[in-house]
């Protein structure tokens, strides 16, 4: 299946398309929840191990980047190794993912993330959690409320721009995730970038999967909400602007079909056709 101009899957099963009762569509939306699953509980995992490794000198960003590139081509070519709810949504939303796809990859993703947190905790020593909090994202040192939603909403804009940009059908192929081998390699950098600004701050989540699994597992749902209401608005802005002003394909007749018709083409270019009526 593909999203975009990349191929996750080699199974006739579209990613819009809603899932028949046959043998092949259940093994794609199977083996979609398996790589979302164990992709989200990777992430998790080693973000709370890696604040444990007290004689470490890697920096952070480092540590951020590498795990990226380790998950997307891992699980890549399997569900898009989408792992954060505000890129699944957003897929959703310009209508590259069914609603049935959409809530497989969310179920697997808000399982993965406190799954991948308690598998960490379990197998770390009691005498290196004092006074750590487990991979869970929080507000820096006098960030308020307000300032913490805002950068959350700008990072994951640009995060999910990147994604669209990645996605964009109407792009050349070398700039977009047709080099599927280059996916990895160019995305954890960006991310270790996020990681690098964003960190100190509100915990550079921009993911509100990534945040959900460590609260539910420390039992602290402090602040929780803006780990959702920032990453999910940036994810919505992010769409929009890409989608109408962006992409090549921005036009009235695109935007129109993309809201209104049941038939709406991802691979059609509305803007020249209008020309042409």
């Amino acid at each position: 299946m593909s999203v975009g101009s990349l191929n996750f899957d080699v199974d006739q099963l579209s990613p819009n398309e809603i899932p028949q009762c046959r043998t092949n569509h259940f093994t794609t939306l199977g083996r979609i929840f398996v790589a979302e699953l164990l992709g989200t509980g990777a992430l998790c995992f080693v973000s709370t191990l890696y604040p444990l490794s007290v004689n470490s000198t890697v920096p952070p960003p480092i540590v951020v980047a590498m795990t990226f590139v380790w998950i997307t081509w891992v699980f890549g070519p399997i569900s898009g190794a989408q792992i954060n709810p505000s890129v699944t949504i957003m897929l959703f939303f310009t209508r590259r993912l069914s609603a049935i796809h959409m809530i497989i990859y969310l179920v697997a993703q808000f399982l993965g993330a406190p799954l991948g947190t308690l598998t960490a905790i379990l197998l770390t020593p009691e005498n290196t959690k004092t006074g750590v909090t487990m991979s869970m994202t929080k507000r820096g040192l006098g960030i308020t409320v307000g300032q913490a939603i805002g950068l959350e909403t700008i990072a994951t804009g640009m995060l999910v721009m990147t994604v669209m940009s990645l996605c964009d059908e109407f792009r050349d192929e070398q700039w977009t995730r047709g080099n599927v081998t280059l996916f990895p390699i160019n995305f954890g950098p960006i991310m270790g970038l996020f990681a690098t600004v964003l960190g100190p701050l509100t915990g550079a989540s921009m993911n509100p999967a990534r945040s959900f699994g460590p609260a539910l597992v420390n039992n602290d749902f402090t602040d929780i909400w803006i780990y959702f209401v920032g990453p999910l608005t940036g994810a919505l802005l992010g769409t929009l602007l890409f989608e109408m002003v962006l992409t090549n394909g921005a036009s009235i007749p695109r935007l129109r079909a993309w809201f209104t018709s049941r038939d709406f083409d991802r691979l059609r270019n509305y803007k020249i056709e209008a020309q042409f009526k």
